[in-house]
């Protein structure tokens, strides 16, 4: 089945079990009127006619009971209308100081009350955001459900109850509540708290009530009830959450937040939409839209819908709604400029997102279609099933299916009026009401163009309420515009259809303190709203009667052609004209003995004669109206109806049949031996036996020509007929069973003719026979072509998909059977890399299909973005299916994707690239991994660095990008250690957005050229043999399997046990230009202290060192201003991992006692160099947040020290020198603004070329700054001294 907006069906979405609850058709259960949002509502006797008569008016008018700390109650959340069993129909609302109402709907009068719990003080606790005066209750609108006559909605509190006073933002809570709907009583297993919730994506983010804000409406979809959070004036460090709980148990099913990174600037993405709800259409999925936030993940980098960030900011969300009520991300569009949004707090999610009827606003492949627009004025129109993502539009634009520019910001969703083609009415803030026509383009796409507008603007300020529109009974012709205002004239309706370009005014109310963003709610002809000075105000029709009348009156029974009679007496109640007297139907009743005009001053009685003389048999009735011209200063209305109502008898039988019409509607035909069956009536209304006469048939027509009904033949056939001559019991009835029973396809038709005493009566019966339904399933491939399915392969996405883009196919589903088919189980992929794109929506369960009839399901391949140069990735999704075929069975149909990456050069003969991705790899671990920096440069990409390493000639196999513009180069004499996750390697290049260059200065996107090096066997992503792990020793060729060893325990950096003719003397450094000791060298897998010694000893030279895990040096003394004194030590034995054997470029010295005595060079002192030539030092400073703090130039050198690289800048004309990681030498004009001074003692490496100077440290800098007075402010971003 499938649900469309105005249909009181949607209504009851959510719970299975309400089909059977009496929910009064003019009830209003939650914001809108149904889970879409679009405001339409189509069942409220909302009549055009009375409206616009001047009758309607305010009826009623309730003040609240709050009075909290002396505060004037406000009403924020909208009202609902319900009418519980037993009971008179009731309007329930809740207000900021926390007290529940329930109000009679007719008269205003409370019937019960109760206040839920304090309210959160607004003065001091919201440090300063005075949005909500005074205090924070209950803001947003609640949801009743009928199976559990339930009022689910939240409060805002304090931990303790018993104090009036503020109590701090820590002590706020929130609570979730479920009211009984007669005594306003909590249900069992409520209220439910919030407070220290994690999120389901991101456990380290935890509510915190004092924080946040519940705003929009809640939403019910089956069990499970909704509700979204924002904050207050977007203070203190908060997310925007959906919260979604089981409707019985009150237990915890979705805590999702928007802000799903770990970011430090990551708070925002709040769900507020002033007000409006979280949208459904069905019962898989969920759309709402999100305000501004900071993490800003998306930049210059297009995302595509089907993969959302982590950080939902500034975005409309598709939710997938799982099995158990948890949330999964599956679609999002976000605005291209969202950043520039975002700094001028420029929300998206000011006004809700709505649904728009499918069954009229749709267009070639579109089917559905959403709208929302924010503070830039910017009205989208979204494709529900793909929403856009980030830039993905024509010039990294946006791809909305129109976007249209309105004269102000939005903070009122829209609405719609779903007849004489389709309207959607928005209103800018300080602006008229705007209508926009829908309509399809040339090329088959919908589209919306202005119409019309009000005559009237909205208020110059925030606060015009959510559009509402209202129909009588669903006809055409019938609509009603409402819009709700802070200012002005505050509750107005207007026609929905623009008359030359202006929509026609039906009335201008008047409610003093209308709150903002509020929407109006509609009972039983009846609207209401609140205010902010605690009043719920009922506007309706008649205002007041001019005349009481003692309706109504009845006529009691009589006999047809005779006539009853009745005195009518009204009584004046106030000076009114009675000008004239008419009944809505004259058929049956009658009236006299009156004369007019008639003056009436108050209390003056007017009587008259009401007569009914029946024309048919059984209860009838009809409004006998006086017309009036008000005479008084009050105002009244000007109709006063009075309802007559008698019951029309015969002596003579009298028939009636019913129903007249029975449909069988399909059959397979021999299916069923027995026949399909159904019952129809033939009654007696009079008081006398009703004869039956004769019966006839026609299969043309109700009027013939008719054969006698003895030669009726198959496939119709009845049962209980009652036989010519015989009777039907005075005001009785005979059920006749109607069985259709076909031996041949086709439509077939009866028309059985009855001739009695009583009259004539015909019944009409109709079926279809035909073959079973076949279900025929295809794959649509990207040239358009349709593949059968099949069980043994899988449906692919033909061609792959390239990473980080997206990619649609269809998959069909045609009946070729002659009977409707129906989808029994339907089972699609709901979220991931390759999903359904509208999951429930598409080949449902319970959906049907006519005789060659189809439907189609869209499935989104989108493979996350990843690096360049990586083999395909297989991406996999299943879908159960079953249906009414039965040939067909049961199957599991399986999806596959190939995301492919794109290829860059130099390539082979079959397209692929000789340098292949190796991974995110740790660099500076603790020494740079690769020899040779090149460059830094702004047109930095991944195949220009391949072509510049492999123009350094041969050797040279290992390639890698960093920091979005640095190229290194290797010559494999060792794989770097430690692989990363590859989000680590996250900069865009600064020559290819589309590509990644590794991440800060420490990891690096790495690249072997497979022609001459593979990758070791088996990474690790550990970097520490600190616990029980496996870890993988370095070797000095990549060629080379690496040795696996397995520690538990920490590595020894003192060892002990040493033989007694051997004493440890400490880490020292390695020299400057030269070996600290390089009197002998060698190396082995096997690496040890003693193993190293006695190779030394061997050779008769005193001091041994081990260093890199691996390698052993001998020689007399330490030599090249090495010196002792480093903890650089840190590197397992390769042969002995509970030992240290050095580190990069550091070494593990032993001594040889039994040799002449050596004394080691005596450690020098690092310090930082204050300045050389005219460069000063600046101190230590960060590199900066996502970029270079000097992108100037960059060179790397092993005898880099400050006056090397000071050299170096100043030669290229730079005011500002950096020295980093000991070996590093960066250079700039200013410093990034993201780049900090930190203290000293972060910058603690010793220069490679100078021991006694610091030459920066791990993303640390010694900056230093040419000191003149040409360039005296160079480099100056900020204040240099603070």
């Amino acid at each position: 089945m499938r649900f469309t907006f105005n249909t009181p069906l949607l209504l009851l979405l959510w719970h299975a079990a309400t089909a059977a609850v009496a929910l009064h058709a003019t009830d209003t259960i939650t914001s809108a009127g149904n889970n879409g949002r679009s405001g339409h509502l189509s069942n409220h006797n909302m009549d055009p006619n009375v409206v616009r008569s001047g009758t309607f008016d305010q009826i009623w008018k309730t003040k609240g009971l709050g009075n909290y700390n002396g505060f004037t109650e406000q009403f924020y959340a909208q009202p609902l209308v319900y009418t519980p069993p037993g009971s008179v129909q009731s309007v329930y609302v809740i207000s900021q100081q926390n007290y529940a109402y329930r109000l009679d709907a007719l008269t205003g009068a409370i019937l019960a009350s109760r206040q839920l719990a304090i309210p959160f003080l607004t003065i001091p606790d919201l440090d300063g955001c005075n949005d909500i005066a005074d205090c924070v209750g209950s803001t947003a609108t609640g949801v009743i459900d009928p199976a559990r006559n339930a009022w689910y909605l939240t409060t805002k509190t304090y931990i303790d109850q018993s104090k009036t006073t503020a109590q701090g933002l820590a002590a706020g809570r929130y609570l979730i509540h479920a009211l009984d709907v007669l005594t306003l009583e909590e249900k069992t297993n409520y209220p439910v708290g919030l407070e220290g919730m994690a999120a389901d994506n991101a456990p380290w983010r935890i509510f915190e009530g004092g924080k946040h804000h519940q705003r929009p409406a809640l939403m019910q979809i089956g069990e499970w009830i909704y509700a979204g959070f924002a904050s207050h004036c977007v203070q203190w460090n908060f997310t925007g959450w959906v919260v979604g709980w089981e409707a019985g148990s009150g237990k915890v099913v979705a805590a999702y937040a928007m802000e799903g990174g770990r970011e430090a600037s990551g708070k925002g993405g709040g769900v507020w939409m002033s007000g409006g709800g979280l949208a459904s259409d069905n019962a898989g999925r969920m759309f709402f839209a999100t305000g501004n936030g900071y993490a800003s993940q998306l930049a210059d980098d297009p995302v595509p819908g089907r993969q959302p960030p982590t950080a939902l900011e500034e975005a409309v969300v598709n939710m997938a709604i799982n099995s158990d009520g948890s949330l999964t991300p599956s679609d999002f569009f976000m605005p291209w400029e969202k950043r520039d949004l975002d700094g001028m707090d420029k929300d998206l999610g000011t006004s809700g997102f709505i649904l728009l009827e499918p069954s009229v606003f749709s267009a070639g492949d579109v089917s559905r279609i959403g709208c929302v627009a924010g503070k830039t004025g910017k009205l989208y129109f979204l494709n529900l099933d793909t929403l856009g993502g980030y830039q993905m539009g024509p010039g990294r634009k946006d791809a909305a299916l129109q976007t249209i520019q309105l004269p102000g910001p939005v903070f009122a969703s829209a609405g719609t009026y779903p007849f004489e083609g389709g309207y959607v009415y928005v209103t800018p803030v300080g602006h008229q009401t705007i209508a926009y026509k829908f309509g399809v383009s040339s090329t088959g796409a919908p589209i919306f163009t202005e119409a019309g507008k009000t005559a009237h603007q909205a208020a110059g300020r925030q606060g015009v309420g959510h559009t509402m529109v209202t129909t009588l009974n669903g006809e055409p012709g019938t609509g009603i515009l409402w819009i709700v205002d802070v200012d002005g004239t505050n509750l107005r309706a207007y026609g929905t259809v623009p008359v030359n370009g202006i929509l026609p005014t039906y009335a201008m109310l008047n409610n003093p303190g209308q709150m903002k963003f509020s929407r109006p709610t509609f009972g039983d002809g009846k609207v209401y709203v609140t205010t902010h000075t605690g009043y719920i105000t009922a506007f309706g029709s008649p205002v007041n009667m001019p005349l009481n009348c003692s309706s109504p009156y009845d006529l009691g029974r009589a006999n047809l052609g005779n006539t009853t009679t009745a005195a009518v007496s009204c009584t004046a109640l106030t000076a009114t004209r009675i000008d004239s007297i008419d009944l809505d139907v004259a058929t049956h009743f009658g009236a006299g003995n009156y004369t007019l005009p008639r003056t009436l001053a108050a209390g003056d009685k007017f009587t008259l004669t009401a007569n009914f003389t029946p024309r048919a048999v059984g209860p009838l009735s009809t409004n006998l109206n006086l017309r009036t011209t008000n005479l008084g200063g009050q105002k009244f209305a000007t109709n006063t109806p009075v309802v007559l109502r008698g019951v029309g008898v015969s002596v003579a039988a009298v028939l009636s049949v019913s129903p007249s019409v029975l449909s069988f509607g399909e059959v397979v035909t021999g299916a069923d031996s027995a026949g399909t069956e159904l019952t129809f009536a033939i009654s007696n209304g009079g008081l006398a036996p009703l004869v039956i006469q004769s019966y006839q048939w026609s299969n043309v027509s109700a009027k013939g020509p008719f054969t006698p009904l003895e030669s009726l033949g198959s496939p119709f056939t009845f049962k209980g007929l009652p036989p010519v001559n015989g009777t039907v019991a005075p005001e009785g009835q005979a059920l006749v069973t109607a069985t259709f029973l076909p031996t041949r396809d086709g439509y077939s038709t009866l028309y059985l003719s009855l001739t009695t005493s009583g009259g004539t009566g015909t019944v009409g019966f109709f079926g279809t026979a035909g073959r079973s339904a076949a279900a025929v399933l295809e794959w649509q491939l990207s040239n358009g072509t349709w593949t059968p399915y099949s069980p043994a392969a899988p449906f692919e996405f033909d061609g792959g998909v390239l990473l980080g883009t997206q990619q649609t196919r269809k998959m069909r589903l045609t009946n070729r059977g002659g009977t409707t088919l129906t989808t029994t189980i339907s089972k699609p992929p709901v979220s991931g890399a390759l999903a359904a794109s509208n999951a429930l929506g598409s080949i449902a369960e319970g959906s049907q299909l006519a005789p060659n009839a189809s439907e189609v399901a869209t499935l989104v391949c989108s493979p996350p973005k990843g690096q360049v140069n990586l083999d395909p990735v297989a991406i996999n999704a299943t879908w159960t299916m079953n249906n009414n075929d039965p040939t067909f069975g049961k199957h599991t149909i399986e999806f596959l994707c190939a995301g492919r990456a794109p290829q860059v050069g130099p390539l082979d003969a079959a397209g692929q690239g000789y340098f292949r991705y190796a991974g995110c790899y740790k660099d500076a671990d603790p020494e740079r991994q690769l020899e040779k920096l090149l460059y830094y440069s702004q047109n930095n990409t991944n195949q220009q660095c391949f072509a510049d390493c492999l123009a350094q000639g041969a050797g040279y196999a290992l390639a890698a990008t960093q920091y979005e513009g640095e190229c290194w180069c290797g010559k494999g004499r060792g794989w770097p250690r430690t692989r990363v996750a590859d989000v680590t390697c996250g900069y865009l290049c600064r020559g290819d957005y589309t590509q990644y260059c590794g991440g800060d200065g420490t990891y690096m996107s790495l690249f072997y050229d497979r022609r001459v090096v593979s990758p070791p066997g088996n990474d690790t992503t550990s970097s520490t043999t600190t616990s029980s792990s496996t870890t993988t020793a370095p070797t000095t060729s990549p060629t080379t399997s690496p040795t696996t060893t397995t520690t538990t325990t920490a590595p020894t950096t003192a060892p002990t046990n040493l033989p007694g003719n051997y004493t440890y003397l400490g880490c020292a450094t390695e020299g400057v230009g030269g070996r600290a000791l390089p009197l002998a060298f060698t190396s082995s897998s096997t690496m040890t202290p003693s193993l190293c010694q006695t190779f030394c000893t061997g050779l008769n030279h005193p001091l041994s060192g081990t260093e890199y895990a691996s390698e052993c040096y001998c020689g007399t003394s330490l030599t090249n201003g090495a010196a002792l004194g480093s903890a650089a030590c840190t590197m397992a034995c390769s042969g002995a991992p509970l030992s240290i054997c050095g580190g990069p470029s550091a070494l593990s010295v032993y001594n040889w006692t039994s040799a002449p005595a050596v004394v080691p060079v005596v450690p020098a002192t690092p310090a930082v160099l204050p300045g050389y030539a005219d460069y000063v030092s600046l101190g230590c400073w960060t590199e900066g947040t996502n970029e270079r703090a000097l992108s100037g130039a960059a060179t790397s050198s092993a005898n880099m020290s400050v006056p090397v690289c000071v050299d170096y800048c100043k030669a290229r004309g730079f005011a500002l020198a950096g020295v980093e990681y000991a070996a590093e030498c960066y250079c700039g004009q200013t410093l990034a603004a993201t780049s900090m001074n930190v203290g000293a003692s972060q910058c603690g490496m010793v220069c490679k070329g100078d021991a006694g100077s610091y030459c920066g440290g791990g993303n640390r800098l010694n900056v230093y700054r040419r000191n003149t007075t040409a360039t005296a402010g160079a480099g100056v971003k900020r204040r240099w001294w603070w």
